[in-house]
């Protein structure tokens, strides 16, 4: 399933005696890959469509961009129960608390938990353990496991820089697994068997552990000691154990960006599990954010394996290479291309990365919406804030004061002259009336000709209306463009520059329709 601009497996099957797998999916566009011994071919399957694939010996050298659109399910109309006064009121509640809950432990809980490690004694190297953590690990640590790290790490080598030490040696964070204390139970099992170098290391992986990606989950990972004491896991769990390993024996090791495979420092340089001569490939495009619309992938035995990279220049094993591109549209749907590269050793190669353009007819969805009152500022209720008069709508969830607000409303005045001679309803939504205290939100309901509404429930329509058009619920302002028979038709949450003047060309466009 094509996501974050590269193939992801949902499914693998086995043919039967017959050559014949059969699999039930949900709906939208997915791609195939089918595979016998050294032949293999690959197509997208749309809907009812028969595709014929022809199993052929695999293709080596550069092909020329391909382009295919994936498109996303057609919407259901969504008709939630509707909750009560008391329900509304309930939901309120439990969601303040559930913010001062999580704000309390963001600023207290795991705050103290680093304190009191910190206060065990005056060590400076317990201040540059702390220093090793993601922001992400300050809110999830705890004291205990702090102390489990630091009472085992291993002296620092003389050819070992300081920092590569508390990076790649003291750190106890290799990946994204959750934080344990492998130190000890990892330094005991060394000792038992041995093991005092890189090379033993990996022997004793090899000897003793049975790694299967079959009945595994690929982004859940087993931590290291627990690991070791299953003898058994995913690939990506192994790769972990065996950097905890090096680290325990105080050898700098960490995964690489590239590969996702353990490199580690010893004898006065680094190793890589792949030594072989590789190439370069420089990689350009406007916009390009890896993993976000491009992605490279090695061909591999089993697959296109996705690499674990990014930046522009990129030092690669040689061999076969797909680098993917994919464009997001707001209804879900996907513009993809993609183009196979052959990188021999000591060569280097350079490439464009093809991000496919798109009109404004591209960018439209068609969602329908619950019904959402609201009440004017004379106090008279609107009984369907997104079907008022039979016109285009524009609903804006304003949060006052907030700098993305300011800035969309900034803009948008700046394009009054073009906002207001459309056949469009510029709509404020409130939290209530002093909301319009704000100077910036009241100059600019003033020179747009914005009717300005209350909800009934601000946080509750702007909540469920985001996710159902996949917007983030928290970062307003949510903008919604709602069509004559009040579906909306595009939704976009938070700032970027020029959003003001996407929304007016896209109002332009439904407006004339």
């Amino acid at each position: 399933m094509l996501n974050e601009a590269s193939f992801h497996t949902i499914a693998t099957l086995a043919a039967n005696e017959n050559g014949e797998a059969e699999i039930e999916l949900g709906l939208g566009d997915f791609h195939v890959l089918a595979r016998f011994c050294d032949r293999w071919a690959e197509c997208d399957v749309r809907g009812e469509e028969l595709t014929v694939l022809q199993l052929m010996p695999v293709h080596s050298g550069d092909t020329e961009w391909r382009t295919a659109d994936y498109r996303a399910p057609v919407d259901y109309p969504v008709n939630p129960a509707p909750l009560t006064a008391e329900q509304k009121k309930e939901r309120k509640r439990v969601r303040e608390m559930c913010a001062s809950i999580r704000e309390a432990r963001k600023m207290g809980v795991d705050a103290g938990e680093i304190a009191a490690f910190l206060a065990l004694d005056d060590d400076p190297c317990r201040r540059a353990l702390v220093e090793t953590l993601t922001d992400k690990d300050h809110r999830d640590v705890t004291a205990e496991i702090l102390t489990a790290h630091f009472d085992h790490l291993p002296p620092r080598g003389g050819d070992v820089s300081e920092a590569d030490y508390w990076r790649h040696v003291a750190c106890p964070r290799i990946e994204l697994e959750p934080l344990t204390p492998w130190r000890e139970p990892l330094k005991n099992v060394l000792r038992e068997q041995g093991v005092n170098d890189a090379d033993e290391v990996f022997a004793l992986l090899q000897r003793e552990l049975a790694y299967s990606e079959e009945n595994t989950y690929a982004n859940l990972v087993t931590p290291p000691a627990d690991s070791w004491a299953a003898r058994r896991g995913s690939e990506r769990s192994a790769r972990l154990l065996a950097v905890a390993m090096l680290r325990t024996l105080g050898i700098p090791a960490y995964l690489s960006v590239l590969d996702g495979e353990p490199t580690w420092y010893q004898g006065g340089k680094w190793h890589f599990c792949r030594e072989e001569a590789g190439g370069v490939l420089k990689v350009s495009g406007e916009g390009a954010v890896y993993r976000q619309n491009w992605t490279l992938a090695h061909r591999e035995d089993t697959g296109w394996k996705l690499m674990q990279c990014g930046g522009e220049e990129l030092i690669l094993p040689a061999g076969q290479y797909r680098v993917i591109t994919s464009v997001r549209l707001p209804n879900g749907n996907q513009l993809a291309a993609w183009r196979e590269i052959s990188l021999a050793d000591r060569e280097q190669k350079e490439i464009d990365l093809l991000l496919r353009e798109y009109a404004v007819s591209d960018m439209l969805c068609s969602r329908e919406l619950v019904k959402m009152p609201a009440m004017t500022l004379a106090g008279e209720w609107v009984e369907d804030i997104c079907r008022m008069d039979g016109r285009v709508s524009l609903l804006l969830w304003c949060e006052e004061g907030g700098e993305p607000t300011e800035h969309i409303l900034l803009e948008m005045m700046e394009l009054q002259g073009s906002f207001c001679a459309l056949p469009l309803n510029i709509v404020f939504l409130l939290r209530n009336a002093e909301s319009l205290r704000q100077a910036t939100l009241t100059a600019a309901a003033e020179q747009l000709g914005a009717v300005c509404l209350i909800p009934e429930d601000w946080e509750y329509d702007l909540e469920q209306t985001s996710r159902h058009l996949t917007c983030d619920p928290d970062t307003p302002p949510l903008a919604v463009l709602c069509g004559k028979d009040g579906s909306a038709v595009y939704g976009m949450s938070g700032y970027s520059v020029g959003a003001a003047q996407l929304l007016l060309r896209i109002a332009e466009y439904v407006a004339v329709k």
